[in-house]
C-alpha cells in the first residue's frame, strides 16, 4: 500500500552510489587513475537524483527516477506517491 507525502522542494542534486561514506573509503573503493597493470581504475560510479522535500514531520528525502526530476523544481509545493518499506517514488503530483 502506497502513501502520499506532500511537501515543498526544497533540493535536487545528482549524488553518487556510496558518496555517503568517508572520503578515504570512496578511494580505496573506487580509486582513480591505474593499476600496476596499467587498467583504468576510472571511479565508473552511477549517478541518482535525490529530491529534498520539507514537509509537516520535517526534512526528508528520496532517490527518484530523472523522469521524476524532470517535472518538479525547487520551491514547488509537490505531493510524491511513496511506497512504504523502499520508498520508492512511483509518482508526482
Amino acid at each position: 500500500m502506497r502513501r502520499t507525502v506532500e511537501g515543498t522542494v526544497i533540493g535536487l542534486a545528482e549524488r553518487q552510489y556510496g558518496d555517503v561514506l568517508p572520503p578515504i573509503l570512496q578511494h580505496f573503493i573506487w580509486s582513480r587513475g591505474t593499476d600496476e597493470n596499467g587498467y583504468s581504475r576510472q571511479d565508473r560510479r552511477r549517478t541518482r537524483v535525490q529530491l529534498t522535500l520539507h514537509t509537516k514531520a520535517g526534512v526528508r528525502s528520496w532517490t527518484v527516477r530523472q523522469r521524476i526530476a524532470n517535472r518538479v523544481a525547487e520551491g514547488d509545493r509537490v505531493r510524491l506517491t511513496v511506497s512504504p518499506l523502499i520508498g520508492y517514488v512511483s509518482d508526482v503530483s
